[in-house]
């Protein structure tokens, strides 16, 4: 099996979650399972001058986008700044990117900042060459037919290259994983690729986005011309359920949690199947280009529960709420230790939707105890257990960071989002 993650995802500084604990999942259960990060690997080839310059002089700049989301910038403001910084862009882009592999000057405010600035520019000209890789979603013939217009999808040349590669290697299952909307249209264009090519191949999609959209995928008969299938939620059943359907020919139907095509109609197998966070092997990164990441540490991502303990602010992303399972901080603590001596990575982002402050303790004083040299961050929620003693604590055992969920300042707005906090907990 391949495991894929297409462009456009925001983060170039570590990998993405979901295609190590698969690809552990897979590997575990006897599948033969690679995987690969294109979304990094395309975006390394588009940072560079010369591929910048090309998209610079290429693009009709004159096509104005609008967006829906409040607050971000307009047509005419980000053309200003492009204007403006473009012979900055493409005369630094070099030396910005060996910043950010460079400790001794990444650890320098002055010059981090600098390449931070020149670094996003450079991904705002990327993303503005292709506005509307959203827009284009409107409908499942629609985003067929932008997805193979390499004026709507830019990625679309890098892609054929990669796939090209892929198919040499004759894997009998695909599975791309897209967790953002404006990752949809690239994946629709590997799909198409891999059928117009070996339609005997399994191609599969998965991530957060399929999950949330799932009922219009129900309604997208269309889609299933080049996806065979849509695993939903969290991913590993399913994946060694379609390794196992297909190695033995069998009904796809028993595979549980995903949507399928069957004489027109888009149905579901069952309800997908929570999985025990206990039970599943640490993230395997093995074949991920980890070298390739604009950090000078390497960062990897982490996890100590699916699902989240809370699950009940309304404008949750996670469309399936049904279930919460929790990694004992012993076996977080394991896989903390892989991390570091397999993989050099002293430096880790627990991916979690939250996790409890007393959580958080007890993981930190495993670290302490066993001896790691871990930093680390988390998300989690106010509450009056967040004291100075508990801060103290979680310090002593590597937490340099925590990600708070803080949609509004108003109590009326909390409380109709189910927040769950009271106001005064949050100063």
């Amino acid at each position: 099996m391949f495991l894929i993650q297409p462009p456009e995802w925001n983060s170039l500084w570590m990998p993405y979650s979901s295609l190590p604990a698969i690809t552990a999942t897979l590997r575990n259960a006897g599948t033969e399972t690679s995987q690969f990060d294109w979304n990094m690997e395309i975006m390394e080839q588009m940072l560079t001058k010369e591929a910048l310059l090309k998209l610079w002089e290429e693009t009709n700049w004159d096509v104005k986008f609008e967006t829906p989301y409040p607050g971000v910038h307009s047509h005419a403001e980000v053309m200003n700044r492009l204007k403006k910084r473009i012979d900055h862009i493409l005369e630094s882009i070099e030396d910005t990117l060996a910043i950010f592999k460079d400790a001794d000057r990444f650890f320098i405010m002055e010059e981090y900042e600098k390449a931070q600035e020149t670094l996003f520019d450079a991904i705002l000209l990327i993303t503005t060459a292709c506005p509307d890789l959203e827009k284009h979603l409107s409908s499942p013939k629609t985003a067929m037919e932008a997805a193979m217009d390499a004026k709507v999808n830019i990625y679309l040349p890098y892609l054929k290259e990669r796939v090209e590669a892929a198919l040499e290697e004759k894997p009998d299952i695909v599975g791309l994983s897209v967790t953002l909307p404006r990752q949809f249209l690239p994946a629709i264009a590997v799909a198409r690729l891999i059928k117009d090519s070996s339609p005997d191949i399994h191609v599969t999609l998965g991530g957060v986005y399929p999950t949330m959209v799932a009922h219009g995928l129900e309604n997208s008969p269309e889609l299933f011309d080049v996806f065979d299938t849509v695993a939903l939620s969290e991913g590993e059943v399913a994946a060694v359920g379609l390794a196992r359907c297909v190695e033995k020919n069998g009904d796809i139907k028993d595979v549980p949690g995903i949507l399928f095509r069957d004489e027109g109609k888009v149905l579901r197998s069952s309800l997908p199947v929570m999985v025990d966070a206990d039970n599943l092997p640490t993230p395997d990164f093995d074949g991920l280009p980890l070298d390739k990441y604009l950090s000078p540490e390497r960062i990897l991502p982490a996890f100590s529960t699916r699902g989240c303990y809370w699950r009940k602010c309304s404008f949750c992303a996670r469309p399936d709420r049904r279930g919460f399972s929790q990694r004992s901080p012993g076996q977080v603590i394991k896989d903390l230790s892989t991390y570091a001596k397999k993989y050099k990575a002293r430096t880790i982002h627990f991916t979690d939707n939250a996790v409890r402050p007393r959580r958080m303790a007890a993981i930190a004083d495993g670290i302490l105890e066993s001896g790691l040299e871990i930093s680390w961050t988390a998300r989690t929620r106010f509450g009056p257990e967040l004291n100075m003693d508990w801060a103290e604590r979680v310090a002593a055992g590597g937490l340099v960071r925590i990600i708070f969920g803080l949609e509004s300042g108003s109590k009326r707005i909390s409380d109709l989002m189910q927040k769950g906090f009271r106001m005064d907990e949050v100063p």
